[in-house]
């Protein structure tokens, strides 16, 4: 289960869209795709939460995109705005509708970036983003909100699609990445609080992935019981396992029985997770199922129930994490060191100096440097003298 961190994993994300995705131009009027050009899955059924009885509850959407050089590239901004807010229980009319009580009026605006490189020349692989959008309700003063994006150029480029033309710049993945998204959610919460919120949070699930990065983070803030099935759907998703737990992990208590549920999972890295989600929630109900996982037939199962079990209270279980750091496999030794920096035992400090002199790990120092708050880098001795001082 090699989890990178949080801004590792966003900055991976983007950097593939920037390499691999297809041609950017998003008609409004296409069939939404998932990123792999399959078709997304359908759906799960939503509870469309009623606005507040005197609200408005038609909105009239406007839509405005200019990408200068990029003059074919339309950004699907329509098609997901009016889908998010139907979910929130507004009815979306069109721009040219007489029949509204509300206008959202969104002015987006986008540049093309790009970068010289060795082997391909001068490519378009980054874009901005930035507009303004405006809530109107009839007979009041307008809220507006300014929004920005950014997907830089990376450094190197590997084969795939050479991006030569402005209308080929990842426009797309600088809208999905910008904070429009959340500010239209404050609009909503604002308006019709956080029934509304939390539907608009779970259609935002169904859509691009890094949408889906935002609506999982957003969800898990939200702390909502009702969100908990969907996020352990979630967990099925390969490179979302860290956004998923520190979601449930908010959400906390109403999360176990499902998390316990997820534990019998076919896919051993969903059980694992799960393992080290019900730790950080620290509930006394998953003491059982975890003793139980740390006898599954995976190794990272078993180091996660491990964790777990010391979260919760058993100290002894820490000894498993240490003796695994002698593991002659690898990579079970680079996920018991993990585990144990985000542990917060003191116990781990000294074996972890020793594993580091060992084999010089990068995330050995980072699980120390976890612990201690010192930073020594990879100098084990520097370590050593360290805590030979204290001790």
């Amino acid at each position: 289960m090699k989890r990178k961190s949080l801004a590792f994993v966003t900055c991976a994300i983007a950097l593939l869209l920037v390499t691999a995705l297809g041609v950017r131009r998003s008609k409004e009027t296409r069939a939404p795709t998932a990123q792999s050009g399959q078709p997304m899955r359908a759906p799960r059924p939503r509870n469309v939460i009623q606005a507040a009885s005197g609200l408005p509850t038609k909105l009239r959407i406007i839509i405005e995109q200019d990408y200068g050089e990029a003059k074919d590239t339309v950004l699907p901004i329509r098609r997901v705005t009016s889908r998010l807010l139907e979910a929130a229980g507004l009815k979306a009319v069109g721009s040219d509708s007489t029949d509204y009580e509300a206008t959202l009026k969104v002015v987006a605006k986008g540049t093309a970036d790009g970068a010289l490189y060795m082997n391909a020349g001068f490519c378009y692989t980054g874009a901005r983003m930035e507009g303004r959008f405006s809530w109107e309700v009839r007979n009041a003063v307008p809220l507006e909100k300014n929004f920005e994006g950014h997907v830089s150029p990376p450094d190197m480029i590997y084969g795939g699609r050479t991006r030569k033309t402005p209308s080929l710049a990842p426009f797309e993945a600088a809208f999905y990445l910008s904070d429009f998204f959340g500010k239209l959610a404050e609009v909503v919460r604002g308006n019709y609080g956080n029934d509304a919120l939390l539907c608009y949070w779970l259609a935002a699930l169904e859509e691009d992935f890094l949408l889906k990065l935002q609506a999982i983070k957003a969800l898990g803030e939200l702390r909502d019981s009702r969100a908990t099935d969907a996020l352990v759907e979630e967990l099925v998703e390969d490179s979302r396992g860290e956004y998923v737990i520190e979601a449930l992990a908010k959400i906390g208590q109403p999360a176990v029985e499902p998390l316990i549920a997820h534990l019998r999972s076919t896919d051993a890295e969903n059980r694992a997770l799960a393992a080290q989600i019900l730790g950080k929630i620290g509930d006394a109900r998953a003491v059982k199922p975890l003793t139980n996982a740390l006898n599954d037939s995976n190794r990272d199962v078993q180091l996660c129930s491990a964790f777990a079990l010391l979260k919760l209270g058993d100290s002894q279980k820490i000894d498993l994490l240490i003796a695994a750091l002698r593991d002659p496999d690898g990579h079970t030794r680079w996920h018991a060191a993990r585990l144990l920096g985000q542990a917060g035992d003191s116990r781990a400090i000294r074996p972890l100096i020793a594993s580091l002199k060992e084999s010089n790990a990068s995330n050995v120092q980072e699980a120390l440097e976890e612990l201690t708050g010192e930073k020594f880098g990879s100098d084990a001795e520097k370590w050593l003298e360290w805590w030979e001082a204290k001790h």
